[in-house]
């Protein structure tokens, strides 16, 4: 269908001598309709700490209001790092402003210089 997309992803992360790797899908659906709401997804990642050691699962879920992706996600800890955090692992929210450059665009003067 058109309005179902999947979106793969992979982010490297380093500082210092830390570093990890994460990587997953998102699959969404694009919304259509008289609503503020454009798109809905689900994703599963997994993260790759220290030493390569496999060390979490993420489940997200979002959505995009207007101009801005609001994204819910849950760190499962699998590593030997969910007993110093007492099995639990860290819940995350994510708002991202999503069309900064249109934005840029509109309060930009134009240059009088042609």
């Amino acid at each position: 269908s058109n309005n179902l997309y999947i979106e793969p992803l992979a982010q490297y992360h380093f500082s210092n001598k830390a570093s990890s790797l994460v990587g997953g899908v998102k699959v969404g659906k694009f919304l259509s309709g008289e609503t503020d709401f454009k798109k809905m997804y689900l994703g599963l990642y997994s993260r790759l700490g220290v030493n390569r050691n496999f060390d979490a699962i993420i489940p997200t879920i979002g959505t995009r209001y207007r101009n801005f992706d609001i994204g819910l996600s849950y760190d499962v800890n699998m590593s030997s790092l969910k007993t110093a955090t007492g099995n639990r692992g860290g819940v995350e929210l994510a708002v991202i402003y999503t069309d900064f450059f249109e934005f840029i665009k509109k309060i930009t003067p134009g240059c009088g210089r042609m």
